[in-house]
């Protein structure tokens, strides 16, 4: 709900960040939970191999976007609040 509503998660309130769309707008439900956070989920339905995805998702940040393959998929990118 959070991420919906605020487009912030409690951990992102603490952290002053929030999501956003690649054009400013608000990611709203398809893009904050479905496209973003649900990728984890079917994620660790593939056992191992979904670990070894997981990890290279992760590792995206250090590219020079600084977006996970998370954020790329939904079309999204973390902002100071």
């Amino acid at each position: 709900v959070l991420l919906v509503v605020r487009a912030q998660s409690i951990g992102k309130i603490v952290l002053g960040i929030r999501i956003e769309r690649m054009d400013g707008s608000p990611p709203g439900f398809v893009h904050a939970v479905l496209l973003r956070e649900w990728i984890y989920v079917g994620l660790s339905l593939l056992g191992s191999i979904g670990g070894i995805i997981n990890l290279i998702n992760v590792c995206l940040i250090f590219g020079e976007e600084q977006r996970c393959g998370h954020d790329r998929i939904a079309g999204t990118r973390v902002v100071l609040a």
